[in-house]
């Protein structure tokens, strides 16, 4: 695991890694293999990672009403900031960069990034991972993303409100919001990425 042995809270000595297949069902400490017709009635493949409406709560929840979760919907993250607000000085140019991920061998197809609230959109560079034109394979990678806001762009503005989101290949996307889908487990929340960066100071 990153080059190391894997270590024994992550299911040495082995662990099953499934493509595409949520971490849930990569089973830790493997003692046997069997091929079954049905599934697992493991408490983990039963009674839990599974989403329900937001109306279900703890008095309601029936599990054996939805399946277990098997891949992640498409999603993206903002790793880094560069640029903006830095002590005294005033913002320049932004440099965004990022990560997005979609399970069951779906690939990134595009990021796109927006500095005012979701209002207009960029698509960003994908540097790694990624659908590419001609390439339908499967995909089990993250992608890599990156976006360059020039200082034009930003005049006027004392702050960004900085959205991303990305689109895989089956065309699914990011929703703006979790409400539609809030949840009591809280799985499978994958709504726009969101940070807001100060660009210049407002006078008192």
């Amino acid at each position: 695991m990153n080059g190391e042995p894997i270590p024994r809270d992550h299911g040495y000595p082995v662990r099953a890694v499934v493509p595409g297949i949520v971490g849930a069902r990569n089973v830790k400490w493997v003692g046997k293999v069997v091929a079954s017709k049905s599934e697992s009635q493991g408490f983990w493949q039963q009674r839990d990672y599974k989403n329900f409406s937001p109306s279900t709560d703890w008095d309601n929840v029936d599990f054996d009403s939805a399946p277990a979760i098997q891949d992640m919907p498409i999603q993206s993250a903002i790793a880094t900031v560069e640029g903006g607000l830095e002590g005294e000085e005033e913002g320049g140019p932004l440099t965004i960069k990022g990560y997005a991920y979609s399970g069951g061998g779906r690939g990134v197809a595009r990021v796109d990034v927006s500095i005012d609230g979701g209002k207009t959109w960029e698509p960003a560079t994908i540097k790694e991972g990624g659908w590419k034109h001609g390439d339908y394979s499967r995909s089990w990678t993250w992608a890599l993303w990156e976006h360059f806001v020039p200082e034009e762009k930003l005049e006027g503005l004392t702050e960004a409100d900085i959205c991303v989101k990305a689109t895989d290949t089956s065309y699914n996307v990011q929703p703006e919001s979790i409400e539609a889908y809030w949840n009591l487990r809280g799985v499978l929340a994958n709504c726009w990425a969101r940070q807001k960066v100060a660009l210049r100071k407002v006078a008192a």
